[in-house]
């Protein structure tokens, strides 16, 4: 895991989570310039991030990154490969859709037509994902029908 210093604030408070998800050095790197990007766009500091990822034979994949602030989640699609970055204010009503498939778990979370953010997590990041969906987007949550 690449030492603190090689990054700078505010990405290196995020370190210990990517840490703990076993993230090798590449993705880090990507990760933090996937971060400077989404965190420009945002009109808000990005206080929290999430990684989306699951989990096939054994090998992590990760895919989306999303940047949380007090109004906004600044998400880039498939950070990994491609910059897709989105812009989305989170005090829009959203519909939930939870679902647990093998290995993980994950949340589809549709707000505008057509835009889905998608929370999926293993291991350790389930804990986070339920820590982040529960102060950024359940309060959001549209009523049940």
């Amino acid at each position: 895991m690449p030492t603190q210093n090689r990054y700078r604030e505010p990405f290196l408070e995020f370190i210990p989570y990517l840490s703990k998800l076993d993230m090798p050095t590449e993705i880090v790197d990507r990760c933090r310039s996937v971060f400077e990007r989404c965190s420009a766009m945002s009109p808000e500091p990005v206080a929290e991030i999430f990684i989306s990822e699951t989990l096939t034979d054994g090998k992590r994949k990760y895919d989306d990154l999303m940047c949380f602030s007090a109004n906004y989640c600044v998400t880039a699609k498939d950070f990994t490969r491609q910059i897709d970055i989105f812009l989305l204010p989170i005090t829009k009503r959203f519909t939930n859709y939870p679902f647990v498939d093998g290995d993980y778990v994950y949340n589809e979370v549709r707000c505008d037509p057509g835009f889905v953010l998608l929370f999926k997590a293993v291991g350790y990041n389930f804990e986070c994902m339920t820590r982040i969906f529960n102060k950024y987007i359940e309060p959001n949550l549209a009523p049940p029908e």
